[in-house]
């Protein structure tokens, strides 16, 4: 009497079953959940109620359970409604013994998970939906710097990828590689208050028109501040000019005072940049670009990650 009171008031479904697999019991919670009246589900089988290709694995449960005396808990499985509908659980079942410590039979619950599944299945979908979105704000921006300097056209994607490859090849955590790509595919944004004239000048610099180019990471940095980024990338953006011996710009910082992220955009950038044309000098061609990277490694480059560049070329 004590059994059945606790059964029939429990929210989730109390379940027993004999030897062969047929159902002996369920309480109330089965009728209000899967709409089976739970008169007709005695002496019916648990297999008449999942979908016939999960049958493999709820018969390798009841072996467990009837064989080797185990008990399962919480295993995920799915359950038909009477509409035909879906139903997901959090399955758990273990052996029923006789006063002699016989098995005759499983007794169990099923606990109803089916809108937690699907709130997280929309979550994981709204989120999908929002990256996607960012992502394309993120190329609309670099395809609007990019479309000021035609000579510089697809710097930022090729420097991207580069320098995410470098991440993969150092090992790298996923939300570091995601980080380094969205910096990189941005990193020259603060170009755009710079006049077109001087970003397509065919001569060198003067030092006022150089003092403006060097002010485009603290511009880059202010823009992308305004965005609720989920990484830091404005200030990768911000220190992708520094450079290990302080002589970079525009804090001027050293070491261990950058970012790694940033460490990896600097060499992607500078590679990328020495081995194209730019508006007052050819490229200056991939094997002295490298030998450049090679020779500033521990100066200008920080040498884990020039060393890992070189060796993505190399081999």
């Amino acid at each position: 009497k004590r059994f059945r009171s606790l059964s029939e008031s429990a929210p989730d479904i109390i379940y027993t079953i004999d030897r062969e697999g047929g159902f002996t019991y369920v309480n109330p919670a089965w009728e209000r959940i899967l709409g089976h009246p739970a008169k007709d589900v005695l002496g019916r089988y648990f297999i008449d109620y999942v979908r016939k290709e999960e049958i493999p694995v709820y018969r390798e449960l009841f072996r467990l359970i009837r064989t080797e005396g185990k008990t399962v808990r919480d295993v995920m499985g799915t359950i038909l409604h009477q509409d035909g509908s879906d139903r997901i659980f959090s399955i758990s079942g273990a052996p029923n013994l006789d006063a002699e410590g016989q098995f005759i039979g499983v007794v169990g619950t099923f606990k109803d998970v089916t809108a937690l599944h699907l709130s997280k299945a929309e979550l994981k979908q709204s989120y999908q939906r929002l990256q996607t979105a960012l992502d394309s704000t993120i190329q609309a921006l670099s395809m609007i710097v990019e479309s000021r300097d035609p000579y510089t056209s697809g710097h930022q994607q090729r420097v991207a990828k580069l320098a995410v490859t470098i991440a993969e090849e150092m090992g790298l955590p996923e939300e570091s590689r995601a980080a380094i790509r969205m910096a990189a595919t941005l990193h020259d944004i603060g170009k755009i208050s710079v006049p077109a004239e001087i970003l397509c000048k065919p001569t060198q610099l003067n030092e006022i028109e150089m003092g403006m180019i060097q002010l485009h990471p603290e511009t880059g940095r202010g823009i992308l501040e305004s965005i609720a980024f989920p990484y830091p990338v404005a200030r990768i953006v911000f220190q992708h000019h520094e450079r290990m011996d302080g002589s970079g710009y525009p804090m001027g910082l050293r070491g261990d005072e950058i970012l790694l992220e940033a460490k990896i955009l600097s060499v992607a950038d500078a590679v990328e940049a020495m081995a194209t044309h730019r508006p007052y000098r050819a490229s200056l061609g991939r094997e002295k670009a490298l030998q450049e990277l090679y020779d500033q490694r521990g100066v200008l480059y920080d040498i884990a990650v020039a060393d890992t560049c070189l060796r993505l070329f190399n081999e």
